[in-house]
Formats: C-alpha cells, structure tokens, sequence
C-alpha cells in the first residue's frame, strides 16, 4: 500500500513510485516546511536531503498555481555555491518536473506544470534575457547571480513574489565571506518582498547545528531595547537532524616506498601500483586530490600505466563545457575513474561510485565526509574511502582524520563576523537601485546574522570613504548629511555589477581553441609567463600547443602525442586545523605510552617487536591501517623519538642542528598547523630582528618552525620563551606592518569593497599590486581613522594568523602544561627532514631576495656617498628643470575643467580648500553659479581661514576637520598633506602664508610629522640638502620619473667604435693620451684596478699601450713600495692564470677578491699558515723552513697565488713564469721580492658580505661597496651593463641593479642604449652619453691600434661583434687588433696582419660593405697611409722584425689595388703575400 504523503496527488504518487518510503528527515522537513517554519536540514549523503527541501516547495507551489492566478515571477529560489552543482540540481529538476509532468497526463487531472531554469555565470545573454521576460517558477543560481538579479530593474522585478529560498551545501557559504554576502543579500530580498520568505539550509556536514540555524534565519525587530534603541532577536529556525546513521567504510594505506627508484619516473611507480590494487573490481572510482597539477600530472600517469585512457581530469581551471563532458562519461559507464579536486567534492551526481581515493590529507574531517560521500550515494548505502598517504609523515594526520571521517566527527564553523568589503558592495548595490536614509539601510543591516551588533558609526565610517571623504578614494555614491540619505553617482552601478561577490579575481589567462574559439580553461599568469609560442602544455588529459599569447587569452591548438608540460597553479597550501592538531599530538603521546618510548631503558628486540606487533594491530583495529601504513608509522615515531623526541599534544621538541654550510637549523617541533605556526614564526622573527643585524630564513609548516641562523649561540632560545600571550597581540602586529600580510589582506579587502575598481576583462596581478600598494600609501597617514586598513590588520591577526588559538597554545606553554625538550642532533630527525625540501627550493629559486628599499639600506646606498665618488654637481641634475615647470602648471591649472556642479565637488575634494578667485581660474565664470548649488545641496560651504574676509571653499563633509585646524593632529595631516599634493614645492614660511592661524614653529612641527607618515620629502629640485623646500612624495615621485624619462628621450645610441676611443682615451689607451714614469704608472693601475687579466697581457699589450715608455722596473718599485700589490686568480681550466692590480688605500675594491680566496680550501694549507704566521718571507727563508728545494717550493707558492692566498712584494716572480724557464726559476733565490699572505690586507673589523656586497656592521656607514665598484666601473669603462658586472665585478648584477636604479633617480646615471645594436640596459653618467655623441674632432692623421684582448676594446664585453661577412673572425686575441682614427674604425686585423679587413664607414655595422660611403669615403692614398701606419704600430707592440699580409678583405692581397700601391710604396712581395719590414 503506497503511504499517504501529504502533497498533492501526483507527486505523492510520483514520490512513491520513483523511491519507495521516505526517510525520517523527509518525513521531520516536510512537516517544518508545511508549517511554514524555517528550516535547517542536517542530513547525511544519500538522506534524501535534497527532495527533503525541494519537494513541499514544489506542492506549495503547485496548489496555490492552482487555487488562483499567480504574478509572473520566480517562486522558489534553490541556492548553491558551485556553477557545476548548480546545473546538477536544475538537471534534476528538470527531470522532475518531467516525470511529474507525465504522471500527471496519465492521470489526466489538473495540473499547472513547473518550469524550471538556471541562471549562473555561465548563462549566456540571450538565456539570461530570456529569464527576465518569462520568469521560471523554480531559479537555480549562485549567491553572486542572485545579487547580480537585485542589482537590475528587471532582476528584482521577477523576485519580487519568492516564498522559498533553499540553501544548499549551506556550511560552504557559512564559513567564509560568501556567506555574509549571501546573508545580506537574502536581507535585501526580504525586504523587498511583499511578503515573508521562507528559508531553508541543506547540508551534510555543519556544527554547530544551532550557529548554522541563527545564520540561516537573520535576524527580526524586538520591541525596543534599554537604552530606547530597536531591539532584535534571531528568527526562529527549526532544526531537522537526521537520525539515519551513514556508514563511512574508510581505510588508510601508502604505497610501498622500500622499492628503490631506478630512474626519476619510476618513483611514481609504487603509488599507481597501489591505486591499481585498490580499484581492482571497482566499476567507477572518484580519485581525489589537494591540487590541479597533481591532478594533470596522476591523471597522466595512470593513462599512461594503463595503456588506455582510463581516467580524466576534473578541476576549475577546465572549462565547463569539458566538466560536464567528463561528468557525463563516468555517469554513462565510458569513463572509469576521474581525477578530482574540491570541483567533484560537494553533492555533484556523477552516478554510482564504487569507490573514493583521498590522496594525501583532505585536511578537515568534513571535506573527507564530502568527498567520500561520493560513493553509495544513494539511501542506506555505505560509502567506501581510501586515504592514501604518499609520505610517512602524513600518517598520523590520516589516521586522526579517517577515525574522524568514519565516526561523521566534523570540524565546528567559523562564520565570519561583519566582513567590511562585503557590507561596502552591498550598499554600493544598494545605493545603485534606490536612495536609502542611513537608519533604515542600518536597520536592514542588523538583521543579517553576520552584522546583527554591526555598530552606526562604524556604518557611518565606511560610508565615509564610500562617498570620497578621502581624498585618494574615488566616490562610489553621495552622502547628504543633512538629510542622512544615500543616493547614486553616475558611477554606483558599474561599480556594484563589476566588483560582484568575494571570490577573489585571479590573473589567470582564459585558454581557447584557435579555430572554433571555444573556452577550455584557464592558466596561471606566472606560467604563461614563462611559456612561449610553440610550448606544450596539459590540459584535461589533452595535449595543447600554445599558438598566440594575448593580452588577455591564450589560443591553442591540440598537439598530438607529443611530450606536453604539465601546468602549475600558485596558490597558498592549506593549513591543518589547529583543533586537528591537538588529536595528532594526542594519538602520537597514546602511541609513545604503546610503544613505551619514554621509559630511559633500552629494551631487548624481542620486546620491541612485540610492542610494534601490538601498537600496529591497534592502529588496524581503531584507525583502520593496513599492515603496510601501521608498520610505517610505528617505524616512523620509533626513529623520530631516537633522533631526538617525539612531539606531542603536552610537549614540543626543539631541535638544532648545523648542516654541510655550517649554518645552524633551529626546528621547533609541534602539530599546531601552518597557520598557527606563522603567526609563532612571525613573533619569534619580530623578536630576533632586535638582537640580529640580518633577517633570518623562517619557515612555517602544520608540523613546526624552522629557522636558519648562520651564526648560534644557545642563549638565543631565551627568545622563544619571550613570546608569551600578554605580548603577542604588539608583536604580531608589529610584525605584520613588515610582512606581505597586510598588503595581501588590504588588497583583497579593497577589492571586495570597491575601492579598487575591477573589470570584466583579465587584470594581471602585478597592476593589481601595484594599484593596491598606492592606495594603501595612501591611507597609512590615516592608519587610525581609515577602516580598511583597520579591517585588513583584523583579518591578518584573526584569519590569516588566528592569533586566539595561538594564544591558546602559548597559555599552554607557558603555564607548563605544555613541556618544551631542547635536543642538539648531528644530523636532521625523519620530521625536521620534511623542512630541508622548503628551503633548497628557497635557496634555489628566492636566494637572499629582500624588498629594494632593505637592499639598497643594506648596501649602505646614501646620497651624501654618491655626492663623495660623483660629485655634488651630479647629483644637482636629478630633476629636469622643463619637468619642474611643466609639472608646475600642471599642478596649477587642469586638465579636465569641471562640466557641471558634481564636477566642480570632486575638484574641491581633490584640491582642497579654495577662495572663489581660484575656482573661477580652473572652472571658468560658471563655477559661481555650481557653488551656490553646491551650497543649496548641502555639498559645499564657505569658511574664513585666514581671517581676512576672503572665504575659502571646501567640501561640506570636511567642516569638522577645518573646524580642528590646526589644533587637531587628524586636520593637521588632512588639510596640509593635501595641499602638498597640488603644489610644486613649499616651504615653512608659506605653509604660515596659506593658513595664517599656522604659527612659524607648528608649521615646522607639521612638516615633521608630515615626513613621518610618509606624506611629503625633500624636494628633489632643491638646491641642496640643507634646503628646507618639501614636495609631497606623489610629486616627487613623477617629477623624478618624468625627469628619468626625458633624460631617456633625449639619449640617441652612438656606435661601438666610438665608445671605443672613448674607452680608450679614459684608460690612457688611445694615441696622444697615454703617460710616462712612475706616476703615470700607477695612474693606469689605478685605473684598471680589478680587472683580471692574462698574466702575460699586463706587460706585453696593456701597460705598453698606455706607458711611453713602459718600464717594467716601475712596476717592481711601485709593488715593493707598498703602493700596489697584485692578486692572482685561476679558474678551473684556464690555461693561463690572471692577476688584477690593486692600490693598497683601496680595500673596498679588493677585500671580496681577498675574502672569497680565504674561504676556499686550500690545495697547501700547511705552507698558507706557515706564511700566515711568520709575515712576509723570502723565498731562501721558506725554503728552509720547509725543506723543500726552492724550484719545488715555487711550484707550490704559484698555487697560492692562482688561489689568491698570498702575493709578493714584486712583479718579478710573475715575469719569471711567463718566461716559463725553468733554469731561471732556479735562481730565483731571495732576490725576487717576499711572499706574503694576501689575508693580511684585510683587518678582523673588515665585516663585509662577499655575496650581498653590503657591510654586515651595523656602525659602518662610510662606505658602500656596490657604490664603489660603480663608481669604478664608470672610470673604467664609461657605462655599466649587466655582462659588464658578470665579468669584472665581484657582485652580482641583483647586487647592482638597485644602486643603478636609485643613482638614476638622483640624476647621477642614465639608463638606456648607448651602444647602437644593443638591446641590454646599459647605464652611464649624463655628461659621458652626450660627450660620446659629439661630432668627431677634425680628422687626425694619427691611427690608434687595440690589441682586441684589450681592456679598451667593448667589443665581447660590453657589445657584441659585428656580424662577420667576409670571412672575419672576430675574436678577443692577443694577435687580433681593431686600428681606429677619429671616431671610425677602419681595420680589423687578423694573426698578426696575416688578414686585414677594411672599415671604411663611419660605424661597425656600415663597415661590412666595403664599398666607401660619400660622407666618410678615403682615397686609396689615405687608406694604405692609415694601413702602414697600422702595421708599424702593430711591428712595434708585438716586438716583430716583420709582418706578412697574406689577405684583404678576404681576397688575395697581391691582386687588390691597395697591394699594388703598397708595392710602390716600399712593402716586399713574397708570392701572393706583401711583407713589411720592422725597419
């Protein structure tokens, strides 16, 4: 007998055929919902939860389309949080509606029908409209579509008759801001609506039950309170909790890792061995993961196991279009395994699953009930789940987490309490569709559960900001204070439709199909940016190759087979619940009793296997392990507690150890969570900063801290004990102000509220940044005012950091509830082993990065030092005087006049206070006519600052801030930073001129405390230092980077050749420059001090191209007199070693050469400390103390100094091994100068990091050795560019871009191409790039000849060759030489003029058509005059008696014109060769 439901025939009838009886929960919902009551439904997966909500509904609405015509309009509103769930549900209701449909044709009595629609992000525009002109009677949709809906005339019009609004997976939407948002916009529905809403919340997992039920309901007027205010209470809501009991048949297994891996793919082997094993005799199987690559890269995996395509990915960044078609082959028996994230996790139907995979930690007991609640989805069914751990450190989690999961234990609610960018949208939203007096708005407020104690001045704060009270906010609506009324803006509605919702906007590029256009997914910003054109990637078990990169798409085409990379996604790993953590710590102290770990007796084997034996059985029986997972674990704790301890819920293990590098690991050991954990981290980091002169590496993981220190002393644990709970609210807030949080946090709450403007189109993140951090600039001077910055510091300490529970902890621990064990380990624990990956890969990929502004503090970057090495003069030039003046009118006039009286309002905002005069000036003869509207709208009011009877005008919600001028500090900064904003410059004396109640000593106070909050500097264009002239820092901000940017404009590059002479000529290379003696000696070795060359180019190219004469007995005299010294240096298969020449006053060049030498490893450290310790010796003298001959000791001295270890007194030992002959090295004896240890040079105060280039002590502010070597590399070589720096410099380029970047700003550098053909960034100093674009002075006969190993060439340093292309071979040899006169180079020649090549045009490139142009064009005379002259030059510098010129311009010489006329003019033909004779 069918049992009598108490809905309408048909689907009564209906009911019964398709399911038989009801549930209990179906029976408990149809009767609360049939009252008419609220309703929270709790039911497990395969209740019948979901026809539990839907079905009285749909008899409500059958019998009352029934009883009498109904309004056109939706009925009943079925909420869900994913677009993918939302279309299940409405397939289902369609089908419903169907079957219900045909029951009732075949009982042929009345029945109205139900249509069903659903309208999500996905719904494209023509459904969308088709929706709002005939409305379904039962709306599918997401919490953003549905305020999207009351955000539109049409949209409200069609919800105006709701009787029910389901919830579905409610306890998704309630734990974060999505359900605040939802709360308010079910608020703004009720409110609309005629008459009450009924609400119903669905779920499987939610506690408390009650907390969820007073979010579900709202609140409700109360009558009035004691203070006369309108009470509230919450509506009623009745809880039906199913008493079916939902069998959860979980396990937990790994794969076996004892196997070892023969190659880099086999180490996957093990885990899809084990995931066969576990699908044997499964038909369809949900295979869960924690991350879209992993779940490509698995998916990949199995096929390719398989043979066959076994399984197909499933995630959010596919299309939806490719979901369904996945969803749609497991449900059809085609596909048998799909690999998932949380996109699978809630209520979607998929059809029958025999089986769920968890690989890895769900992290919470409630995602694993809903993720194993996938299989037996239907009524009474068990749901079988294996959690598959691939590491034995996930064990304990998984074993707490599958008892959890198998005994439906969840996780309690967090529900966010009054989110501030939630309540700002909705009433941008609000705003946008109707005038709102601010009670009544405040009212409805309160009656959302997430804003029911929501205070009125704080409404009335962010109403502040909404409608521009700030300057630097843009308005989003008007705020009539008068009246207390919100009205729109011409702006209101694009905001509200385009910042809709809370889910984060992501960078992430939409990928389509280059031919049909169709959407397939999505990739991360950061990995398109590191892809190409040509690239393949996966996507969805599909091979793709990327065909075109767009600003805002990626179009692709499919790849075939071919080998494809699997895409990365960024994002934040989830944290493990803190409550989890304790029940790990908990499981792990009962194992260690089991174990009896902590008895101080060693036990016998025997025993120990016996307790293994017992403590594994227990694991099966009571967490439900194999045999395989229980031993490894068992094995794991056992390892652990030997190593050092084993942490628990009452005790945290500290362990410190010192790795290969000898820096000292510092891990404390715990089972808090990531979160919890980073706040500790964030404190400890706090208090470490006051004792160290460096940032340390900090780590934060669910299973502990890391921190690594270079340097240890034990003491230092003190500070763990110094963070307590009554200080760590002041040091994590302290320390939040320094770390990325607050900038993450106030960027997304900007976002959410509107501040920042979002689009429909992709935004790359970086602008997003970039947009946020200048609001944020902004709004720091108002830090204690400004809500959202309030708001943000909130949600760091509270969300981000969850600073209650860490309280919890360290209440805990210092108490003594918790023990705290300190252990020093020669080798990292299994647990402090899981640490190392984190920080190789930090090592690798962030290195030492740092904030530019801590680098360049860090590199001792000052002005006062670039002023010493530039000059004051060079840094006078930073600002542009046209910028100045430009700016300056600018600043004075506008670009945009005000067209109307809203106009001329948002001109007062931004300008501030004006007199009538200056409004007439910027708006014309109309403005009095707007501030008299202005006036009569209560926007505008006129007040007497100066006392003179000349009113200034200022925007009517400011009174109050003018009123407190200057006496309140909040005035103060409001009123004269905005001032500083639209002047050029100011000083004291005319701040006092602009508001005369600014006595001359405020003025200066004012100014003070101006540079404090940030808000202005030093003007840039001031005179100089002492100058008292301030400009705001936007200001001077664009005047420095439209300064930098003229300077650009104006640089035209000039060809290699002529940065050549001009090269040379700073280096006392080019003919006519160079010096003589001593002295000029030692000016060209200051000058080339640090550049490592050949040893045998010193003597023999280098010092006889810029001495006339070169004397080597000066260089002898000039090393034993102290005066110089050398180091040597020899790479790895370097034939030749190096020596670069130092000045003895110039150790800020050599102390990283000298530093970097002393800590490698010595091939002779017995004769280095032999040297180290008796000073400088002769040869004759270590000889004897060593016992070694003295040609053998040579050997080993020479060693040494290709290290860099020691050096000598004279360049005669050098010049000796150049010789190379062993009979001298013989004799050598006593009289080739002393051995000393180069070590010496340097003091033990000499603090210097080699790496960072910056003086690692705190009191050492002289000197910047990055600076330095800029200022050095400019004298050397004229400009800097990153090649330059690898070759020359002991820093790397990372070291020196941002002292470039700054000197640029102060005007000392110009960036851009110099060089012509090259594209790298190149700086140089102004006077340089115009001095080398200069007309060339008249021709001089006289010929300047580079050897091309010379210094002076850039040609392989810092320019590339000429392309060859008559058979050049361009290469930096000794025997190669470039021939230059004036500003041309004109031969190029080859083997010691075996091959000369001509340039007979005015740069290099031209050069490579030999044919002469008009402008530069040389008679054959002038040519072989130059060509002679060169090869005497050549004769002379390589000491030859002849040269033989074989070729010319690639082509026999004899038979060229030139040969011919070289004939006649004295050279010698040998067959087809013309040789030259020395004399």
């Amino acid at each position: 007998m069918i049992e009598q439901l108490p809905f309408h025939p048909v689907i009564s009838e209906w009911f019964a055929e398709s399911f038989g009886k009801p549930t209990d929960v179906q029976r408990e919902a149809w009767q609360s919902i049939g009252e008419g009551r609220h309703t929270l439904i709790a039911a497990p997966t395969g209740s019948g939860k979901t026809l539990a909500a839907l079905l009285p509904c749909l008899d409500a609405l059958v019998r009352e389309k029934i009883r009498s015509d109904l309004p056109s309009g939706v009925k009943i509103l079925y909420i869900t949080p994913l677009k993918a769930l939302n279309n299940d549900i409405h397939h289902h209701a369609l089908g419903f509606a169907e079957q219900l449909d045909a029951r009732a044709a075949g009982n042929g009595g009345e029945w109205p029908g139900i249509r069903c629609e659903v309208r999500t992000g996905d719904t494209s525009p023509s459904k969308r409209a088709a929706i709002l002109r005939r409305p379904p009677d039962l709306l599918v949709t997401t919490p953003e579509s549905l305020f999207l809906l009351l955000t539109s005339e049409k949209g409200r019009k069609i919800l105006e008759n709701v009787d029910h609004v389901i919830v579905d997976e409610i306890h998704d939407l309630a734990a974060d801001k999505r359900g605040a948002h939802l709360s308010l916009t079910l608020e703004r529905l009720a409110y609309r609506n005629t008459k009450p809403i009924q609400r119903i919340g669905v779920s499987a997992t939610q506690k408390p039950l009650e907390r969820v039920a007073r979010f579900l309901g709202g609140w409700e007027a109360a009558g009035m309170d004691e203070d006369g205010g309108a009470a509230s209470q919450p509506r009623p809501v009745t809880i039906v909790e199913s008493a079916m009991s939902k069998q959860m048949d979980v396990s937990i297994t790994m794969p076996d890792l004892n196997v070892p891996a023969a190659s880099r793919e086999a180490v996957w082997l093990p885990l899809l061995d084990r995931i066969v094993q576990a699908m044997e005799g499964c038909r369809s199987v949900l295979l869960f993961v924690n991350s879209r690559r992993l779940c490509e890269r698995l998916c990949l995996r199995l096929n390719d196991h398989f043979g066959y395509e076994l399984a197909r990915s499933h995630h959010g960044s596919m299309s939806r279009e490719r979901r369904l078609e996945v969803e749609q082959l497991l449900k059809e028996g085609s596909l048998r395994c799909i690999v998932a994230t949380s996109s699978l996790e809630l209520g979607i139907d998929v059809g029958h699953i025999d089986l769920v995979i968890q690989i890895d930690s769900p992290q919470e007991a409630a995602r694993g009930i809903q993720r194993i609640g996938r299989a037996g989805h239907a009524v009474g069914e068990a749901s079988r789940g294996i959690l598959l751990a691939r590491q034995k450190s996930l064990l304990p989690e998984l074993a707490v987490l599958g008892r959890q999961i198998a005994r439906r234990e969840i996780e309690v609610i967090r529900i966010p309490l009054a989110p501030m960018d939630v309540l700002s949208q909705q009433i941008v939203a609000m705003t946008a569709m109707d005038d709102w007096d601010i009670t009544v708005l405040h009212r409805l407020i309160r009656c959302s559960d997430s804003y029911s104690r929501y205070p009125i001045e704080l409404l009335e704060s962010v109403l502040q900001v909404l409608a521009g009270f700030y300057p630097f906010a843009k308005p989003l609506l008007d705020w009539d204070r008068m009246e207390n009324r919100l009205s729109k803006r011409s702006n209101t509605a694009m905001a509200a439709v385009t910042g809709v919702g809370t889910i984060p906007q992501s960078g992430n590029y939409p990928v389509h199909h280059l031919d049909s256009r169709v959407h397939l997914g999505e990739l991360d910003e950061e990995f398109i940016q590191e892809s190409r054109v040509g690239d393949v990637f996966q996507l969805g078990t599909s091979s793709w190759m990327i065909r075109d990169i767009r600003n805002d798409r990626v179009y692709v085409s499919e790849a075939g087979n071919r080998f494809s990379e699997i895409p990365f996604w960024r994002n934040e790993a989830g944290s493990r619940p803190f409550v989890l953590g304790e029940k790990i710590g908990a499981l792990l102290r009962e194992l260690s009793e089991r174990l009896v770990l902590d008895e101080e007796h060693e036990k016998e084997s025997a025993q120990e296997t016996e307790s293994n034996e017992r403590a594994c059985e227990w694991l099966g029986v009571n967490y439900n392990m194999d045999r395989l997972s229980a031993g490894e674990l068992v094995a794991l704790l056992r390892s652990q507690h030997r190593s050092c301890g084993l942490p628990t819920d009452n005790r945290i293990v500290i362990e410190h150890y010192r790795d290969v590098m000898n820096q000292t690991h510092v891990i404390i050991h715990n089972h808090c969570g990531r979160t919890v954990n980073r706040a500790w981290l964030l404190a400890i980091e706090r208090q470490f900063e006051q004792l160290l002169p460096y940032r340390l590496y900090g780590n934060a993981k669910d299973n502990g801290i890391e921190f690594v220190l270079p340097e240890w002393d034990a003491s230092w644990l003190q500070l763990f004990n110094q963070v307590t709970p009554s200080n760590i609210e002041q040091l994590l807030t302290e320390a939040i102000t320094g770390s990325p949080l607050l900038g993450i946090a106030f960027r997304r709450i900007a976002e959410n509220g509107l501040l920042l403007s979002r689009s429909f189109t992709r935004t790359p993140l970086w602008q997003k940044r970039l947009r946020s951090e200048e609001l944020l600039r902004g709004a720091l001077p108002y830090a204690a005012h400004f809500p959202y910055l309030r708001e943000a510091m909130k949600e760091c300490l509270q969300d981000y950091l969850r600073i209650d529970e860490l309280k919890t902890f360290l209440d805990r621990l210092v108490s003594g509830e918790i023990a705290v064990v300190v252990r020093e380990t020669p080798y990292p624990s299994p647990f402090a082993a899981n640490f190392i990956a984190d920080y190789v890969n930090m090592k690798l990929y962030e290195g030492d990065g740092l904030d530019e502004t801590t680098r360049l503090q860090l590199l001792n970057i000052s002005k006062e030092l670039a002023s010493r090495l530039f000059g004051g003069n060079a840094l006078g030039n930073a600002i542009d005087r046209e910028v100045v003046e430009e700016e300056r009118r600018k600043l004075e006039e506008t670009d945009r006049p005000p067209a109307n009286a809203d106009g001329l309002a948002s001109l007062l905002k931004t300008r501030g206070d004006m007199t009538a005069n200056e409004i007439s000036r910027l708006a014309g003869e109309q403005a009095l006519m707007w501030l008299r509207q202005l006036q009569e709208r209560n926007k505008a009011i006129a007040l007497d600052l100066a006392g003179d009877g000349e009113f200034r005008w200022i925007s009517a919600d400011e009174r109050e801030i003018y009123e407190g001028f200057p006496e309140s500090p909040e005035s103060l900064i409001f009123v004269l930073g905005r001032y500083a904003d639209r002047v050029i410059s100011f000083t004291e004396d005319e701040l006092c001129d602009r508001y005369p109640s600014l006595s001359l000593a405020a003025a200066k106070l004012a100014i003070e405390e101006l540079l404090n909050k940030g808000m202005i500097e030093r003007a840039p264009h001031a005179a100089n230092e002492e100058e008292r002239l301030w400009t705001s820092v936007k200001v001077a901000s664009r005047l420095v980077r439209l300064s930098i940017r003229q300077a650009r404009h104006r640089i035209e590059p000039a060809d290699a050749a002529r940065w050549c002479g001009q090269i040379a000529t700073m280096q006392h290379a080019w003919q006519g420059t160079q010096l003589q003696g001593s002295d000029g000696l030692r000016v060209v070795l200051e000058r080339l001090q640090g550049l490592f060359l050949p040893l045998s180019h010193w003597e023999t190219i280098v010092l006889p191209t810029r001495l006339k004469p070169y004397r080597k007995e000066d260089l002898d005299l000039l090393c034993a007199s102290g005066d110089v010294f050398w180091i040597g240096r020899k790479e790895e298969g370097e034939k030749e070693g190096k020596i670069a020449f130092f000045l003895a006053d110039s150790k800020v060049l050599y102390a990283p050469f000298i530093k970097d030498a002393t800590a490698q490893t010595s091939k002779h450290p017995d004769l280095l400390k032999r040297i180290e310790a008796g000073g400088a010796s002769f040869l004759t003298r270590l000889s004897r103390e060593t016992g070694q001959a003295p040609s053998e000791l040579l050997g080993d001295l020479m060693d040494l100094v290709w290290e860099g270890t020691i050096s000598n007194d004279q360049f005669a030992p050098l010049r000796v091994q150049v010789a190379g002959k062993q009979a001298q090295w013989a004799r050598t004896g006593s009289g080739l100068g002393r051995w000393y240890a180069t070590g010496a040079l340097l003091s033990e105060g000499d603090n210097l990091d080699v790496s960072s280039g910056q003086s690692t002590d705190p009191d050492s502010r002289a000197e910047s050795p990055v600076l330095e070597w800029t200022h050095h590399l400019l004298k050397v070589y004229g400009l800097i560019n990153k090649d330059l720096v690898a070759n020359t410099a002991p820093y790397s380029w990372e070291r020196f871009y941002p002292a470039l970047k700054r000197l640029e700003e102060w005007g000392v550098l110009t960036r851009g191409t110099f060089i012509r053909g090259m594209a790298s960034l190149q700086f140089t100093t102004r006077e340089l790039g115009d001095a080398v674009r200069q007309p060339p002075l008249a021709a001089d006969s006289a010929i300047t000849v580079l050897s091309s190993a010379d210094p002076a060439n850039p040609f392989g340093v810092l320019s590339d060759w000429p392309q060859p292309s008559r058979g050049e071979s361009f290469t930096r040899k000794p025997g190669s030489f470039l021939a230059l006169t004036g500003s041309r180079w004109v031969f190029w020649i080859e083997n010691n003029c075996k091959r000369v090549y001509s340039f007979p045009g005015e740069n290099a490139e031209s050069a490579m058509d030999s044919r002469p142009s008009e402008s530069n064009a040389v008679t054959l005379q002038e040519q072989a005059d130059l060509l002679l002259s060169t090869i005497r030059a050549v004769i002379q510098s390589r000491k030859l008696v002849k040269v033989k010129i074989d070729r010319w311009n690639g082509e026999p010489v004899f038979g060229t014109d030139i040969g011919k006329l070289l004939l006649q003019m004295g050279a010698e033909r040998d067959m087809n060769s013309l040789v030259f004779w020395s004399n």
